[in-house]
């Protein structure tokens, strides 16, 4: 399986400590989940992965909720309804696994695509957006 998944970098960060923190943390876990696609790891193991990816990722959807509210960010709704989906996805894969390779393939799916769609592309936005709204106040 060709890697997809990026490793870290800070042009990623979209300017809160904890939040990105919280997102290297993330690749780390979907650089290890990418790595086990083409290996031959047990149920127990990926079921290990899994459980560590939900955790953290339902840990890191409740601080960064709180950051956006916080700073008043008008897409929290839109980004609510992101994490909301993205866990049940999580759930979905748990019910409707078959075989190891089977949750290791969906879950994989998961990983890149929520890495690659949502930090990359909206939570960055959240970091663009704070910037420009800092240096509008500040030129007021």
């Amino acid at each position: 399986m060709p890697k997809v998944i990026p490793s870290w970098d800070e042009k990623y960060c979209i300017g809160n400590e904890q939040i990105d923190s919280q997102h290297k943390k993330l690749f780390e876990i979907a650089l290890k989940i990418e790595k086990t696609a083409g290996e031959n790891v047990t149920q127990d193991e990926i079921k290990a992965m899994l459980t560590e990816l939900f955790n953290y990722m339902k840990d890191h959807f409740s601080h960064e909720e709180g950051y956006m509210q916080e700073i008043g960010y008008p897409q929290l709704e839109y980004h609510r309804v992101a994490h909301k989906h993205i866990t049940e996805e999580m759930v979905k894969i748990v019910k409707t696994i078959k075989t190891t390779n089977d949750l290791k393939e969906k879950l994989y799916i998961v990983v890149q695509k929520w890495l690659l769609e949502h930090i990359l592309l909206e939570d960055m936005s959240i970091g663009e957006w704070h910037r420009e709204k800092l240096a509008n106040e500040a030129s007021d």
